[in-house]
């Protein structure tokens, strides 16, 4: 995953993506701004939204999450490590930005689909991101769904009818 950084270099700064946002007409869209996008030599790591990444590493990472954390038979993380940081550790605790979801270590997993999950398994996994990206992991159906937009001011990412609509076209790639 060398693509991946809180910290990119020069050359990958110039290929973030750029933000956009609801123009004030509505009619269509305009530049935004904020600050997590000002990468510079001083920026400062932000584990809350900040991570920088491909669509290329980030399928590295997830193959990896469905090989029980083996990739190119090589062990990363144990299988006991995958299985904690995927199953819900949050009992009924009402949580995530969608109806019927709970957490892991690190990941919000789908325990009874509907709404933007309703094509994913019970039991994927995955996150959204400060822009309205989304990864998903579906172990049942080996599959995984990365969708990498820089959006802002279009309300809920992870209840968008963007990440609802790849996820039932890739389901009904599959069949």
């Amino acid at each position: 995953m060398s693509q991946t950084s809180f910290r990119p270099g020069p050359e990958q700064v110039s290929r973030i993506a750029k933000l956009y946002e609801p123009s004030k007409s509505g009619n269509g869209l305009q530049p935004g701004h904020h600050w997590l996008l000002d990468v510079n030599k001083d920026t400062t790591p932000n584990p809350s939204g900040g991570l920088y990444s491909t669509a290329g590493d980030l399928a590295i990472l997830y193959q990896m999450f469905l090989n029980e954390g083996e990739m190119n038979g090589k062990r990363i993380l144990s299988k006991d490590a995958v299985e904690q940081m995927t199953t819900v550790q949050t009992r009924e605790l009402k949580t995530g930005f969608t109806e019927g979801n709970g957490w892991g270590l690190g990941f919000c997993v789908v325990r009874e689909p509907n709404g933007p999950t309703i094509s994913l398994s019970p039991g994927s996994f995955g996150h959204g991101g400060a822009f309205g990206t989304q990864g998903w992991i579906d172990p049942q159906q080996q599959s995984f769904y990365i969708l990498l937009i820089c959006r802002q001011n279009f309300g809920n990412g992870d209840a968008s009818e963007l990440r609802t609509e790849l996820q039932r076209l890739g389901r009904t790639l599959q069949k």
